[in-house]
């Protein structure tokens, strides 16, 4: 079976999805053991010129036993940030589908994102644009709060259709 599929989706269920009325796009970044806990430079980028989007960040390493913590943290989050490079663990995304919350991805590897449909898949093929792509991104989505919901349950029902299939 695909380990990205033995998250429990009734565990890791919507008690309440995202308040997307907001006035900031509350984004949410995990960083991994896997890299030392660092940051990438794309989130500090972001950071600093959105003033409209909030970073919300888990230390993968330490919640990863904690199941309400990372609960916890899909709950504050209206869209999850993945990085290849930095996110690696399979668990991530899986949660996040999930969860039913929007994604914005810099690679559909890490889970089968289709763009438009269950994510939005940034380009990744120079480096040296893809913080300006992936703000571009976000800000499309803080624009469209419908879009935010529609991607996030489109993911989630993406998510459990896969379950069935993979067991």
């Amino acid at each position: 079976m695909n380990p990205c599929l033995n998250v429990d989706a009734n565990f890791f269920s919507p008690a309440n999805w995202p308040d997307y009325t907001t006035s900031r796009l509350r984004v949410g970044w995990i960083s991994e053991d896997s890299v030392g806990g660092r940051q990438a430079p794309d989130i500090f980028q972001l950071a600093a010129h959105l003033p409209m989007i909030t970073i919300t960040t888990l230390d993968w390493s330490a919640a990863r036993d904690n199941l309400f913590e990372i609960v916890s943290f899909f709950e504050k989050i209206e869209v999850l940030l993945l990085l290849e490079e930095y996110n690696n663990d399979p668990y991530i995304p899986s949660i996040g589908a999930a969860m039913g919350r929007a994604v914005v991805a810099d690679s559909s590897n890490l889970f089968p994102f289709n763009h438009g449909d269950t994510g939005l898949v940034v380009a990744n093929s120079v480096l040296a644009n893809r913080a300006e792509n992936l703000a571009k991104a976000l800000i499309y989505l803080k624009a469209d709060p419908t879009l935010r919901a529609t991607l996030g349950k489109s993911l989630r029902r993406k998510y459990l259709e896969l379950q069935k299939v993979g067991n």
